[in-house]
């Protein structure tokens, strides 16, 4: 059986998903894991995640999130690096 820690977030609508991909792992059926998720680039970012119009990024799309050309420049007030492993902190 593998060693290690799965560790991560995933929403309780995924707990079926969840749930086959730490079976995969536990009977050795798995040796990594990614996600990829196809979204419309157009979309604004809000229309997915409604608290993050507050502020006036109602109209930010994810294209611009993610291509860094939203404005957006960083956490205020500053993280550490220990804080990108904190879920709740950042989310």
């Amino acid at each position: 059986m593998p060693q290690g820690t799965i560790d991560g977030f995933a929403h309780d609508k995924f707990a079926g998903a969840r749930e086959v991909f730490e079976a995969n792992f536990k009977n050795g059926e798995e040796l990594g894991a990614s996600f990829c998720a196809t979204v419309d680039g157009e979309t604004a970012v809000a229309r997915r995640w409604p608290e993050f119009a507050a502020n006036g990024k109602d109209r930010i799309t994810v294209d611009q999130l993610m291509s860094h050309s939203s404005g957006l420049s960083g956490w205020r007030p500053a993280v550490s690096g220990a804080d990108f492993y904190d879920w709740e902190k950042l989310a």
